[in-house]
């Protein structure tokens, strides 16, 4: 499985239980709360699809297969507003 991240380019906050997140190369303005911004919060680094999942399984009053099409409709929906970016290899750090 790919390894996720959010998109580097994208400006965001938590603001009043919510996150919000603006892709300034496309202007697509997002928000979201619960699960969705915990989901962001693991963004923060490149992580499989399938630790996301399990991860709101865990934490969250959802069956495997729920919680999986949620995460996937979730996931779907920050990549179609230019939010989220595969990370096939993990970044390195270069001097």
């Amino acid at each position: 499985m790919p390894l996720l991240q959010r998109n580097p380019d994208a400006l965001w906050t938590e603001f009043e239980r919510q996150v919000v997140v603006l892709s300034v190369s496309s202007g697509h303005y997002f928000e979201t709360t619960g699960v969705g911004g915990a989901i962001w919060q693991l963004l923060e680094r490149p992580v499989e699809t399938r630790d996301i999942i399990r991860h709101v399984v865990e934490h969250y009053e959802v069956e495997p297969l729920q919680g999986e099409e949620e995460v996937m409709r979730f996931l779907q929906s920050l990549r179609q507003a230019g939010l989220l970016v595969d990370r096939d290899t993990p970044l390195t750090c270069v001097s």
